[in-house]
């Protein structure tokens, strides 16, 4: 008989799949090492080159770029008409103290353009309320805004530095000014502020400060706000920039140091009043920003520290300002 040989067992191939590792290690490239010339015309991203940049929590060391110009008419002959500039930029230190905030440093300048009032030493009483045809504002602020935890804060600006006519230097000229506010963010959408703001002038040395920020939507932002309240909302968007409208309000004005001419005297003088106004703003992509306004000016003043008696008053009028900033 022949002798029985049973079949052979199938061929099983080696396998091809990596043996699990209880941690794999993580993938240094994970959607591949490849370049760019591989990409088609027009094209880059993951698996085709280099992956695409991303959308950081980045910090720019210098922000806050801006010049802005305001016109308050004054065509009367006991009035004052006011051309003011203004540039500053901003440095933040990132952290400060640990806060995850940043410190903001802003140096400022402004030029401050006087013309009139017309003095006129025959009337009775005499007007001898003159004014330099220019004074200066230069100084440095600094503003933080610590967090407790998300739902208490605080909102914190100095400043210190030069006012006046750069004819005349006295303790005077130097000011110091300031904001405190504690903040206290009651629901997403509503957040409360209370302090105060220190102004340093003559007439007015200390306001209370505090509202709500009300921002029902990203489209609506309501700054319910004492000395500086703005009502805010989206328009309409022109390529790449967004159109907002708005709604505001301000104490304007300021004080200065200054050299009268007409009496041969140093003094220091307020030039004060109340704005009322609406304008537009632009908010491009990058973070330019570039905003006009109009509006309505009362209770203007302008108040002499040594010879109270010169101190007058003036009738409303309009301003006009327009701005830019990065």
């Amino acid at each position: 008989t022949q002798p029985y040989y049973g079949q052979p067992a199938p061929y099983v191939a080696p396998g091809t799949t990596y043996p699990s590792y209880p941690q794999q290690p993580p993938a240094m490239f994970p959607s591949g090492l490849g370049s760019p010339g591989n990409c088609p015309p027009g094209t880059w991203g993951p698996n085709c080159g280099w992956a695409s940049p991303q959308q950081g929590p980045y910090l720019r060391l210098f922000s806050d770029l801006q010049v802005r110009y305001t016109w308050v008419n004054g065509n009367e002959a006991r009035e004052v008409d006011i051309n003011d500039i203004e540039g500053r930029a901003t440095m933040n230190i990132p952290n400060f103290f640990h806060s995850g905030q940043p410190l903001r440093i802003s140096p400022v300048f402004g030029y401050h353009m006087l013309q009139g009032p017309v003095t006129d030493p025959t009337a009775t009483p005499p007007f001898l309320a003159d004014l330099p045809s220019q004074v200066y504002s230069i100084y440095g602020e600094v503003g933080w805004d610590p967090r407790l935890n998300p739902q208490f804060g605080a909102e914190l600006t100095a400043s210190v530095g030069l006012f006046s006519d750069l004819q005349t230097f006295t303790t005077d000229s130097i000011r110091i000014q300031g904001t405190g506010l504690a903040v206290l963010n009651f629901t997403p959408t509503i957040t409360l502020k209370a302090g105060v703001t220190y102004l340093d002038r003559l007439r007015v040395k200390l306001l209370p400060a505090g509202g709500i920020l009300w921002q029902p939507n990203p489209q609506t932002r309501f700054d319910i706000y004492f000395p500086k309240p703005k009502l805010a909302r989206y328009w309409t968007t022109l390529g790449n920039t967004d159109v907002w409208w708005y709604l505001g309000g301000e104490y304007g004005g300021g004080s200065w140091t200054i050299e009268r001419f007409a009496t041969g005297t140093t003094d220091q003088v307020d030039i004060n009043d109340i704005r009322a106004y609406g304008g537009l703003e632009w908010v491009g992509f990058r973070g330019l920003t570039a905003f006009v306004e109009g509006g309505y000016v009362f209770e203007r003043e302008v108040i002499f520290r040594r010879a109270p008696a010169d101190s007058f008053d003036m009738t409303d009028t309009f301003m006009v300002r327009g701005g830019l900033s990065f």
